[in-house]
C-alpha cells in the first residue's frame, strides 16, 4: 500500500475536513477500512510516504484549539494504528524529539501512543535526551490516568531491562533519584513505584530497599487496606524473585521483619495494626499465601519462624474454625506436615477440609505413614456429599500408588462412584468419570471384586454418551 492508494487519499482529505470544520463528524468506517488495509497488506513499513503525508494533518488536529475532543481522539487512534508499522528512526524523521516531548504534556490517549512507540526506541538515544525523563515523570504524576500509567510502565520496564545506560539513570540521574523518593512518600503513587521496582529489580539490585520494601510501621501509618494487601502481595513476589536470582539473595535477610510480621498476623499475635479498625475481621489470605510461598522457596526460614510462632500447630488447632487455617494447611509445603500427629488424630473430613485432604494425598510419605486405616477408615468418607467424594476420587486417580491405596484401603469410594447415575448429575462430567475409571482399569493394580463393576460401568458410560474418551471428537460430528 502506498500514498497513491485511493483509501489513503480519501482519509487525507477527511483529515483536512476535520481540521477546517469542527462540526464534521469523524468517519469511523473509513478509519476501519484503512486499518484493515494496513494490517492485511502489511506494506506500509516499506513506504514512509504514508507517514510523511498523514502525520502533519494528524498533528494539526491534535494540537488545534478548535477541534473537538472526539476529533482529537480520532486522530490519535489512527496514530496508534499507524506507528507500530514503522521503526523508531522512521518515526523520528517525521516527529522530532521535541514534538514527542510535547506530546507528554497533552492528551492521555496520545501519551499512551507515544509510550508504546518508545518501546521500540534505541535506549542509547533515549537516555541522552529528555524523552526517558518525560516518560518517567508521566509515570510519577498522580493525575495520570491508570491506563496511561500501565502503558508508560511497560515502556519504562522494557527500556530498563534492555539498556545499561538507562539502568544507570536510576542510580546517577538526580531527577530520577529524586522522583523515586518523592513517589515513595506520596500515597497516590506509592504503589506504582513499588510495582515498577519489582519489575526491574532483577537488573538493578542496587536500588535502595527503602523505596520498595514497606515495613510494619509504614503499614500502620497508612491505615489503608488496599495498600496493605498490595504490599503483602509484593513481598510474596519478592520471595519468588530472590529464589530465582542469586543477585537478590541479600534481600532474604532484609525481609526478616516482613516475615516476622506475617507470622504474628497469622497466629493472632500482637502487631501495630491491631488497633486499626479497618483490619478487624479481615480474612488475611495474603499473609497465608506469603507464608506458604516461604515454605517452598526458603524452607529454612519458614522452619525458623514456625518454631518461633507455632505456625503449623496454630493452623492444625484452628482449621475447623478458620478458613485461613484450612487454606494454609492445604497449600503448605507438606514436609512441614509429615510429623504433625495432631493433624491426623481425629481428622474430620468435611466439605471445608476436602482440599486439605487432597493436598495430603500428594505426599507419598504422608499417605503411606499417616493416612493409615486405623486413623482414616473407609467410613471417613460416608458423610461426604457426592461432589466432594468425586473430587477425592479424581485426586486418587492421578498416580498408580494412589490408585493402589484406594483399591486396597478405600474401595468404598470406587463403589459409591460406580453406583451413582452420573449422566444425570449436572455437576459431574461423565467423560471425567470414564477417564478416571479407565485409568484404574489400565493401572495394572489387581482390582479383585472391583474389576467387573468397573468394566460394566465403563460399558454403560460408553452407551450413554455415545463416544469413548479415547475416540476423537471429530467422530461425533
Amino acid at each position: 500500500m502506498t500514498i497513491a492508494d485511493p483509501v489513503v487519499q480519501q482519509f487525507a482529505e477527511h483529515l483536512t475536513e476535520l481540521y477546517n470544520d469542527p462540526y464534521v463528524e469523524p468517519d469511523s468506517l473509513l478509519i476501519n477500512e484503512l486499518e484493515d488495509k494496513i494490517r492485511y497488506e502489511n506494506l506500509v513499513q516499506h513506504d514512509s510516504s504514508i507517514l510523511i503525508q498523514l502525520a502533519p494533518p494528524l498533528l494539526k488536529i491534535i494540537n488545534s484549539n478548535e477541534t473537538t475532543g472526539i476529533t482529537k481522539n480520532y486522530a490519535i487512534k489512527f496514530l496508534d494504528i499507524l506507528l507500530p508499522h514503522y521503526s523508531f528512526n522512521q518515526i523520528l524523521s517525521v516527529f522530532s524529539e521535541d514534538l514527542l516531548v510535547k506530546a507528554f504534556q497533552g492528551n492521555d490517549n496520545l501519551k499512551r501512543v507515544i509510550a508504546k512507540t518508545l518501546v521500540k526506541a534505541d535506549p542509547a538515544k533515549i537516555s541522552h535526551g529528555p524523552l526517558f525523563l518525560c516518560l518517567f515523570k508521566t509515570f510519577a504524576n498522580p493525575s495520570t490516568e491508570l491506563s496511561t500509567v500501565n502503558e508508560v510502565q511497560k515502556a519504562i520496564v522494557s527500556l530498563t531491562l534492555e539498556s545499561d545506560e538507562i539502568r544507570q539513570m536510576y542510580l546517577n540521574n538526580t531527577e530520577i533519584v529524586q522522583t523515586l523518593g518523592e513517589m515513595k512518600h506520596n500515597k497516590v503513587v506509592q504503589s506504582r513505584v513499588i510495582d515498577l521496582v519489582c519489575d526491574i529489580l532483577i537488573v538493578i539490585p542496587q536500588l535502595p530497599t527503602s523505596i520498595y520494601l514497606v515495613g510494619e510501621e509504614e503499614l500502620a501509618r497508612s491505615n489503608d487496606l488496599l495498600f496493605y494487601r498490595f504490599c503483602v502481595g509484593t513481598w510474596r513476589t519478592l520471595l519468588h524473585q530472590i529464589h530465582q536470582d542469586d543477585s537478590l539473595l541479600f534481600l532474604k535477610e532484609k525481609m526478616r521483619p516482613q516475615i516476622d510480621f506475617c507470622s504474628r498476623k497469622f497466629v493472632g499475635a500482637k502487631t501495630l495494626l491491631d488497633d486499626k479498625n479497618i483490619f478487624i475481621d479481615y480474612d488475611d489470605f495474603g499473609v497465608v499465601y506469603f507464608l506458604v510461598t516461604l515454605s517452598f522457596v526458603f524452607p529454612d526460614y519458614f522452619k525458623e519462624f514456625d518454631e518461633k510462632y507455632r505456625l503449623v500447630e496454630y493452623a492444625i488447632e484452628t482449621y475447623r474454625h478458620y478458613l485461613k487455617s484450612v487454606n494454609f494447611l492445604a497449600n503448605l509445603n507438606t514436609i512441614f506436615l509429615r510429623s504433625k500427629e495432631g493433624l491426623y488424630e481425629n481428622f474430620k473430613l468435611s466439605n471445608t477440609s476436602v482440599k486439605l485432604f487432597c493436598h495430603l494425598l500428594n505426599d507419598k510419605t504422608i499417605v503411606e505413614q499417616k493416612l493409615t486405616l486405623d486413623k482414616f477408615p473407609p467410613s471417613i468418607f460416608d458423610n461426604l456429599v457426592f461432589d466432594d467424594l468425586f473430587t477425592i476420587f479424581g485426586a486418587l486417580c492421578d498416580s498408580e500408588w494412589k490408585i493402589e491405596k484406594m483399591v486396597n484401603d478405600w474401595s468404598n469410594i470406587i463403589e459409591r462412584v460406580i453406583d451413582v447415575d452420573i449422566v444425570n448429575d449436572v455437576n459431574i462430567n461423565s467423560y471425567h468419570l470414564e477417564s478416571f475409571l479407565k485409568t484404574i482399569a489400565k493401572s495394572g493394580i489387581p482390582l479383585g471384586r472391583l474389576e467387573h463393576p468397573i468394566d460394566e460401568k465403563l460399558e454403560k458410560l460408553k452407551k450413554q454418551t455415545g463416544v469413548s474418551v479415547e475416540e476423537p471428537l471429530t467422530e461425533m460430528l
